[in-house]
């Protein structure tokens, strides 16, 4: 058993973001797991803010002059305010 769980977590270190995520998920238990998890859950919290604030700020700077750029921001603005947990750990794996 010893043997599995140390080859389980050197293929964490060789994983990153979703993955990571879901082997955290099967293989910690008690407090390890709680603290994990609430880790988790304040990383996503600053970095969705983060990025709404970085989009806001692109949106705001822009002069509007190309509809097409301006747009595009908007778009961007919206992805980052809709951008789940999930999403954010996928991004970290990238």
């Amino acid at each position: 058993m010893a043997l599995e769980m140390e080859r389980a977590f050197i293929g964490l270190n060789q994983t990153t973001g979703f993955l990571q995520h879901q082997m955290m998920q099967q293989f910690c238990h008690g407090t390890a797991l709680s603290t994990y998890n609430s880790n988790i859950t304040q990383l996503y919290r600053n970095r969705k803010t983060s990025d709404v604030a970085a989009a806001q700020k692109l949106v705001d700077d822009d002069p509007g002059a190309d509809a097409g750029v301006t747009a595009n921001l908007a778009v961007g603005l919206v992805t980052a305010q809709a951008k789940t947990q999930g999403e954010c750990l996928i991004d970290a794996g990238d």
